[in-house]
């Protein structure tokens, strides 16, 4: 982008590459997640019972990746996911949903075909946490693929 100050050209390039309306709804979202966050983090940090039945790895996963697919979710819906000059992230979402799928796939094999129990000593394991990461991983490539669907079924009607 080239700015005139004071009569000489200075050439400015946007870092991220989103415009302000993508910026508003971006800090949007991270409020949204944040408090997403925040709610799961009360509600199961406080809570005895929840507490004593959930390994760290599993308390953190189920209140983190819940908030990031929140984000996510809020910014591929109002189109602030991808920069204005970005094409497309199809390698990375196909990375994205490939990872997300094996954290789903992964718990629900050791879970019912090896026959590991979910909880050890009255402790959920991580194979929850790998659940609870795999489904919000695959919502969010769902959400994803359905938006960039959407969006050139748009711009072929135009």
């Amino acid at each position: 982008m080239r700015k005139t100050v004071n009569g000489t050209k200075k050439i400015t390039f946007e870092r991220d590459g989103f415009d302000e309306r993508q910026k508003m709804f971006r800090g949007r979202g991270f409020m949204y997640g944040y408090l997403v966050l925040l709610f799961l983090s009360a509600l199961i940090n406080t809570g005895e019972i929840f507490t004593n039945c959930l390994n760290e790895f599993t308390r953190f996963s189920i209140c983190a990746w819940p908030s990031m697919a929140v984000i996510f979710i809020y910014f591929i819906v109002h189109d602030a996911f991808e920069g204005i000059n970005v094409t497309g992230r199809k390698t990375f979402m196909v990375i994205y949903t490939l990872c997300g799928l094996l954290n789903l796939i992964s718990p629900l094999y050791h879970l019912f075909i090896k026959g590991e129990p979910a909880m050890v000593d009255g402790i959920a394991g991580d194979w929850v946490g790998n659940l609870s990461c795999g489904l919000c991983m695959t919502v969010v490539s769902v959400v994803y693929f359905i938006k960039v669907m959407k969006n050139r079924k748009n711009l072929e009607e135009e």
